[in-house]
């Protein structure tokens, strides 16, 4: 599979995604989790 360069799309999106964590689980810590299982599984 050929990678693309550039900035990472996930990099670029994880505030965003950490924000939208946070507001869904209510605590900051669960919230990274979250995303960085996202990122993994990515």
């Amino acid at each position: 599979m050929q990678q693309l360069a550039g900035p990472d799309p996930f990099l670029a999106h994880r505030p965003r995604l950490l924000a939208l964590a946070y507001r869904m689980l209510g605590a900051t810590g669960e919230a990274e989790e979250v995303v960085q299982e996202a990122w993994i599984r990515w």
